[in-house]
């Protein structure tokens, strides 16, 4: 549990620069692995969770290539 929560608390971090910075906010599951330290299929499945649960969005990033994430942005 503390793992997800550190996961969820990083991608709101790196969304919240990204778009600060003028980009669209979303990051690779390669990046995140790098940050957490856990691998790419668990992170997906933590990640899909928060989107299926409304609070994140997932982008295809096209055939294999990594999906992007990023905290869902109010308007």
């Amino acid at each position: 549990m503390a793992e997800e929560q550190r996961l969820m608390h990083i991608l709101a971090q790196r969304t919240q620069r990204g778009l600060k910075s003028g980009s669209d906010g979303f990051t690779t599951t390669t990046m995140l692995a790098f940050d957490i330290g856990l691998n790419t299929r668990t992170l997906r499945r933590v990640l899909d969770a928060a989107v299926c649960a409304g609070a994140a969005e997932r982008r295809d990033n096209g055939p294999g290539k990594p999906f992007s994430y990023r905290i869902r942005v109010r308007s």
